[in-house]
């Protein structure tokens, strides 16, 4: 199985993105606003009507995150994250005990460390899903860096 993955890593990779926008341009329907003023814009996702806020709230959570040190540790209580390598490498440390942890806003909670987590050495067009609840952190080394997408998933108990 996992000589299948590496043979096939680009392959998967460019048919996960494109599920991904499949399901996000077709399955969803396309997004239409229905006032110049955004303040009062609604965007209509098939018969389904979402007020301008809550559109920005779904789309803020994919993002684009270049780093090029060792971020914090995050845990996410609601959120999983799932991230898409587009360039570069690091080590992402899953799992563990979270050192000097802090919670920064319900639910969101950040740390200095990991204690016994598991690395995992990432590079391009690796995709990793971390589970809700789960620390997690990216250690980058000298002048390396890593490009990922990030996409919040919310997950229900």
């Amino acid at each position: 199985m996992i000589s299948f993955l590496n043979r096939y890593r680009r392959g998967l990779f460019i048919a996960v993105v494109a599920v991904f926008l499949l399901g996000t341009f077709v399955g969803l329907g396309g997004y239409l606003f229905t006032s110049r003023d955004v303040t009062q814009a609604v965007a209509s996702v098939g018969s389904v009507k979402i007020p301008y806020q809550g559109f920005r709230s779904r789309v803020d959570q994919y993002v684009e995150a270049l780093r090029s040190r060792n971020g914090e540790v995050e845990v996410h209580k609601e959120f999983a994250d799932l991230f898409i390598v587009l360039s570069g490498a690091a080590t992402l440390i899953t799992g563990g005990t979270v050192v000097n942890a802090r919670e920064i806003k319900p639910g969101e909670i950040r740390g200095d460390s990991i204690e016994g987590g598991n690395p995992l050495d990432l590079r391009q067009h690796d995709v990793v899903h971390i589970p809700a609840g789960t620390p997690h952190q990216f250690l980058v080394s000298g002048e390396k860096t890593v490009l990922c997408l990030v996409m919040k998933i919310q997950e229900s108990d």
